[in-house]
């Protein structure tokens, strides 16, 4: 429950700009909630190192540790919990 709740303020303060509320994306950015990136490995790749900086999404490495990186995909992924057990 602590890493939830630290994973939505650090998700509120550093992507919700980008990739809207609950991590449901926009219709430039994509949802989180439902990316081939979750994976814990590929999460640390793409949001801690910037594997994907040539396609906008710097990594955030200078701000943040893997550990609140860890924070945010678990909280993503509880976003994803979420839409799949609403009725």
């Amino acid at each position: 429950e602590a890493t939830l709740m630290l994973g939505k303020w650090l998700y509120q303060a550093n992507c919700l700009g980008c990739h809207a509320d609950s991590a449901q994306g926009n219709n430039v950015l994509p949802d989180l909630r439902w990316s081939p990136m979750l994976e814990p490995a590929a999460w640390q790749s793409v949001v801690l190192k910037g594997a994907l900086k040539e396609k906008g999404m710097i990594g955030f490495e200078k701000f943040l540790g893997e550990a609140e990186i860890e924070a945010i995909r678990a909280y993503v992924v509880s976003e994803a919990r979420k839409e799949l057990s609403a009725p």
